[in-house]
């Protein structure tokens, strides 16, 4: 009994503390941050997705550019909650917050089964909420967007995804992530691929310790049944799909890239899109997106790979929107499965605790460092050109600059490398997470050595 009382405790500390940390965000947020002027508010892809809200509104065929034309969802619920067409911005902003409130949530409740320590539960949840480009304080900036609802979905599936693993015979659990599945590809159709990952939730048996042995045990014919009934959610979004693009006009396509190509084959656009980004261009905004934690990953490299190689619906859900962010912006696919990255983040930080817990100081600076890069001490800028080759050439950062420039008094496009302005910001930015990222995985593993040394003596 008393351990159940600590339990409830400890719990009762932790979502207040968390639940303390989303209403600042919220505040601060709302009383600081502006909101961008590009478009007259609307922002880049917002414009299109206003039009379809406006055309759910008065009952139109929606028409739009593809891939906008089919993320459906977020601009159909904006016309629903709406009385008239001026209210439109704003309860796309509402809807944007709600569910990056939720997700926030949702990233807490699945770390708590998997990392015993509350702190580091507390800490990890807090990064989705703090990052400056992540849909919270992204819906202050700009709140005419679906990414909220984009990493609701990939946030709710881990969690559920979870659940069944534990306990597949669950029906109500099933029931819901098909439901989350069918929403989430009428928001991005990009989630029907998402969705074919699902039937690798489940845990493999004890007896498959090869990689052969493993693909076998996928068609022994009890796990093969139970794999079967979860491609449901797989349907549900595959039917999404199809309802999505039906009495629908396409106006044109994204990237003057593809229409170079023809609107042809969408594997030579891929093969286009990746062979144009620069390789430091991607490392610039895997930093920035994720932040000089991802030292932690990389000093307990064997405890990520462990859990990974159990997960294997982990691995591929990284490797797909490792693939995302090499053909489009980024620092936005990165953050989509940011639910994810922050549960292999407090993985590790939960299996270096000892040594994080002996070394506060290396711990403090990892943390501060963090914060620094995801801006949680400046607003994000908003006034701006609609296009960055409207800003004049000689309009440099003239603030120190360390993961990001210290101030709010520059342009956003040079905070965004997807721009692609240019000079000197990219790469004292990259230069200086190296650095970093080296060092303090240098001291992490030489503090770890000399524990273990002292632990056999």
């Amino acid at each position: 009994m008393q351990t159940s009382k600590k339990s409830i405790q400890f719990n009762a500390r932790e979502w207040f503390l968390f639940f303390g940390v989303l209403l600042a965000v919220h505040l601060l947020s709302y009383f600081t941050q502006g909101h961008t002027t590009v478009h007259q508010g609307l922002g880049w892809d917002g414009r299109v997705y206003f039009n379809m809200a406006l055309q759910f509104f008065q009952d139109e065929t929606i028409a739009a550019r593809s891939p906008f034309v089919y993320r459906q969802f977020t601009p159909w619920l904006a016309a629903m909650f709406s009385n008239s067409p001026n209210d439109l911005l704003s309860t796309f902003k509402v809807i944007n917050l709600i569910f990056a409130t939720l997700t926030a949530v949702v990233i807490l409740l699945t770390l708590a089964p998997i990392v015993p320590d509350w702190r580091i539960r507390v800490f990890a949840a807090s990064l989705f909420p703090l990052h400056f480009f992540a849909p919270l304080r992204l819906s202050y900036f700009d709140g005419n967007h679906v990414t909220s609802v984009a990493m609701f979905a990939i946030a709710s599936t881990i969690y559920l995804m979870q659940k069944l693993r534990t306990n597949p015979y669950n029906l109500q659990w099933l029931a819901l992530l098909s439901a989350v599945a069918f929403c989430a590809t009428l928001n991005r159709s990009s989630f029907l691929i998402i969705s074919a990952l699902i039937p690798l939730c489940l845990p493999f048996p004890k007896h498959a310790t090869t990689f052969s042995a493993k693909i076998r045990s996928l068609f022994e014919m009890r796990s093969f049944f139970l794999r079967l009934r979860l491609l449901l959610p797989m349907a549900m979004a595959l039917l999404a799909y199809l309802l999505v693009r039906q009495d629908t006009i396409v106006t044109g396509y994204y990237g003057e890239e593809k229409s170079a190509l023809n609107q042809g084959s969408t594997l030579l656009y891929f093969i286009y899109a990746v062979y144009e980004k620069p390789f430091f261009w991607l490392l610039e905004e895997f930093f920035i997106a994720y932040g000089p934690l991802v030292v932690v990953l990389l000093w307990k490299r064997e405890v990520i790979a462990k859990h990974l190689s159990e997960n294997w619906h982990w691995l591929l859900l990284l490797l797909l929107y490792l693939l995302y962010a090499a053909l489009s912006s980024a620092i936005r696919q990165f953050l989509t499965v940011m639910p994810l990255y922050i549960i292999l983040i407090a993985l590790a930080m939960q299996a270096g605790l000892p040594i994080l817990k002996k070394h506060k100081i290396i711990l403090s600076v990892l943390v501060a460092a963090q914060m620094i890069s995801q801006r949680i001490f400046w607003t994000t800028p908003h006034q701006m050109p609609n296009e960055p080759q409207l800003i004049p050439a000689d309009a440099p950062i003239s603030t120190p600059i360390l993961f990001t420039p210290f101030s709010s008094d520059f342009m956003f496009y040079d905070i965004v490398p997807y721009f692609n302005r240019g000079g000197f910001y990219g790469p004292i930015v990259i230069a200086e997470y190296i650095i970093f990222t080296a060092i303090i995985l240098y001291l992490l593993i030489a503090k770890e050595e000399i524990h273990n040394r002292g632990s056999k003596k």
